[in-house]
């Protein structure tokens, strides 16, 4: 799989996170780290370089500038690499910024954008964490919080009026987004109201059961020793690990629920197994191959950080790595 990584990495012509060269990267860094392999960090340094010097006008999380500057703010903090982030990505940053910034009289591409790149909160939230003298992305944070509140409300004022299952599906995705946005960065806060309104839809019973939701809601719900929420939480994850079909899974899905059912390994013992089934038991490298191709799908990237080889092998370093290892593997 490492081999696959290294003789595909410098084809990509992406620069960013997601299907792009500072995904390989990042995964790179922690392989070599994992390994004590000099030779796959040199590869892992070169694309770093690369991803910083293409030209990039996307300000996006997955594959655009936030992306990138997230994974050399992640470097830095851990370790990886010695490096000033506002001498390799002060321009970018404020491009970042100041796009963002216009944004706040512009209602509409406001929306719009919050709604499809809800993650830049992530890199926002670690910018500001990595040095506070970042003082302007404070006043950036309401952008994102305030107007996903609103989408929220939105959609579940739409979901009222109209039982349109697509409405459902992307208002779970947001909801879950904003979930787990909440629950990475300490500047961008979970609204109570936000929590009473997908209470009451869910109890309604118009909306299917979610581990990931669940997960998250179990942590705010203790947070915030909100009884009822804890309900919701656990019937969450309850029913949804009733109706676990890895086969109907892609790749990424299969990941994200493992990373997230390994915070409780003792608890998950069977659902674990059974998500690993035919991705880790001791098969042929041919039919390894093949389910991990079949699981990552034609239209994803093979070998990127977001559904494919390379996240694959960030969960294989997780899996492998003692717990205090473990913490810092981001799985975004």
């Amino acid at each position: 799989m490492i081999d696959y990584l290294l003789l595909n990495a410098y084809s990509v012509n992406s620069s960013g996170l997601y299907n792009g060269k500072a995904g390989i990267s990042l995964c790179f860094f922690e392989i070599a780290r994992f390994l004590q392999d000099e030779y796959i960090e040199e590869q892992a340094f070169e694309l770093l370089q690369e991803s910083l010097l293409t030209k990039n006008e996307d300000i996006g999380f997955e594959n655009g500038l936030s992306g990138i500057g997230y994974v050399l703010l992640y470097l830095i903090k851990n370790q990886f690499i010695e490096a000033d982030f506002e001498e390799l990505f002060g321009n970018q940053q404020r491009k970042i910024e100041e796009y963002i910034e216009n944004l706040k009289v512009r209602e509409r591409d406001k929306d719009k954008f919050v709604r499809y790149n809800l993650k830049v909160i992530f890199f926002l939230d670690s910018l500001f964490s990595h040095n506070v003298k970042y003082r302007r992305v404070e006043s950036l944070f309401p952008i994102f919080s305030d107007t996903a509140c609103r989408l929220l409300e939105e959609y579940a004022s739409t979901i009222d009026k109209k039982q349109k299952v697509c409405l459902k599906t992307e208002y779970v995705a947001f909801f879950e987004m904003y979930l787990k946005a909440a629950a990475v960065c300490q500047n961008f806060q979970c609204s109570s109201d936000m929590l009473d309104t997908y209470i009451r839809i869910f109890t309604q019973d118009q909306l299917v059961s979610n581990f990931i939701i669940g997960y998250y809601l179990e942590n705010t719900a203790t947070d915030k020793n909100h009884i009822w929420l804890k309900g919701v939480a656990e019937i969450n994850r309850i029913f949804a690990l009733k109706n676990l079909y890895p086969a109907t899974m892609s790749l990424a899905q299969r990941i994200e629920l493992l990373y997230l059912l390994r915070q409780d390994e003792d608890l998950y013992k069977e659902q674990i197994k059974l998500l690993e089934k035919d991705l880790f038991d001791s098969i042929p490298q041919s039919a390894l191959e093949r389910n991990l191709l079949s699981a990552t799908g034609t239209d994803c990237f093979v070998a990127g950080y977001q559904s494919g080889i390379a996240r694959f092998l960030l969960y294989w370093i997780y899996r492998n790595a003692d717990k205090v290892k473990r913490k810092h593997i981001p799985f975004l």
